[in-house]
């Protein structure tokens, strides 16, 4: 397998990955946590006044609404809608088998398949702290922090599923009352963790993945002009071209 086997479909995913990833770098929500680390919950209780409080470190965000911009970014790495998400690059061009990015760059591929075993072992996995909410005589609890990721996501705060909206609105709704007082903010803790730390593994992707491999494909082009310049213009120019297209 050569460089030359590596096709427009493949270059735009990696860079539709790495903007994808800068978008995210962008927001309101990754700029706040990168220099403000979530705080554990912590709850006071004055026994004679019988008054209680919540204090939280969290990013101040009306509605939700730089929460809802990053979320509608991150989702879509675990997804298989795009060409870009996680578990097409790693079917299609990361496998030991045939994967052609695995031939040209395996120390990159290595990197990108731990990164997304790791990933997949925190969604995966069983959540932290057993959050559980009854609510007209049924309990409510998530099996998995992926369960919970989505739930959050397409519950309400990107789509309403019908399936997780019952769910997503029990753990979201009146939140200042009664127990979910205490509840809600242990919950939406737990919620930012597990974003922080997919973006934590997505942003480990990118830097020491995809943005090496791109540069490597560009030099490819570069140096291929170079080698042609004075001896076919045209094919040059063609890499030439391949190279301004992913400059």
């Amino acid at each position: 397998m050569s460089f030359s086997e590596i096709n427009e479909e493949l270059v735009d995913s990696l860079l539709i990955f790495y903007r994808k990833t800068e978008e995210l770098r962008k927001t309101r929500f990754f700029r706040y946590y990168k220099n403000n680390n979530p705080s554990q919950v912590s709850h006071h209780f004055d026994f004679p006044s019988k008054h209680f409080e919540v204090e939280v470190n969290e990013l101040d965000d009306e509605n939700d609404e730089y929460l809802r911009s990053f979320v509608a970014i991150l989702r879509l790495y675990t997804l298989d809608i795009d060409k870009f998400s996680l578990r097409h690059l790693g079917k299609n061009y990361f496998t030991s088998a045939q994967g052609l990015l695995f031939q040209l760059f395996p120390n990159e591929s290595d990197i990108f398949n731990n990164s997304r075993k790791a990933l997949n072992n925190l969604l995966n996995r069983k959540p932290r702290y057993n959050i559980k909410r009854k609510f007209r005589n049924e309990e409510y609890s998530f099996k998995s922090n992926l369960e919970m990721f989505e739930n959050f996501a397409y519950g309400g705060l990107i789509h309403s599923n019908r399936e997780k909206l019952r769910k997503y609105f029990v753990f979201n709704l009146n939140v200042k009352e009664g127990k979910m007082a205490l509840i809600y903010p242990q919950y939406r803790f737990y919620i930012i963790n597990i974003l922080l730390t997919i973006l934590s593994i997505i942003d480990q992707i990118s830097t020491l993945v995809i943005e090496k491999i791109i540069s490597k494909i560009l030099d490819y082009h570069m140096d291929k002009g170079n080698e042609l310049f004075h001896s076919d213009t045209n094919k040059a120019n063609t890499h030439y071209n391949s190279a301004l297209y992913i400059a």
